[in-house]
């Protein structure tokens, strides 16, 4: 990939326990560290070194403070589904069809524009790139 094109791409690369702690955190609004331990199995510790990691990425963030069972309050986490945007692709013959999502997989933007698909594979997606382009900064 040039240079002019990596900045678009934020790659993470993600474990499998971070994997599991994120589908927890995308089926409720919010969850304690200690709801984490529970429907996962995990360690506290091992919890904790995960979270850590996933609010570095910003796919998780502390969202705020649960309510009290007797000690100092829980902090709540949620799932950042705004941290990232996933871009598909139709390109046929004549026209190209590129949209966004969230993470949750939300719509956010279509669009459909001609294209020639004969013109190659450098015009063409740069073409597509372009609409991208636009397609995310109307995101902003």
């Amino acid at each position: 990939m040039d240079n002019k094109h990596k900045k678009l791409v934020k790659p993470i690369s993600l474990d499998q326990i971070e994997v599991r702690i994120l589908q927890v955190l995308r089926h409720r609004p919010f969850f304690s560290r200690a709801d984490i331990v529970d429907a996962t199995g995990l360690s506290r510790a091992r919890v904790n070194q995960v979270l850590t990691a996933l609010r570095r990425t910003n796919l998780i963030a502390p969202c705020k403070t649960g309510d009290s069972t007797g000690g100092r309050p829980p902090m709540l986490f949620s799932f950042n589904k705004q941290a990232r945007y996933v871009v598909g692709m139709d390109l046929g013959a004549t026209a190209c069809r590129i949209g966004i999502t969230n993470l949750a997989g939300e719509p956010l933007a279509l669009q459909e524009e001609a294209l020639d698909i004969k013109l190659g594979p450098e015009l063409v997606l740069a073409q597509a790139l372009t609409i991208v382009r636009d397609l995310l900064r109307q995101q902003e």
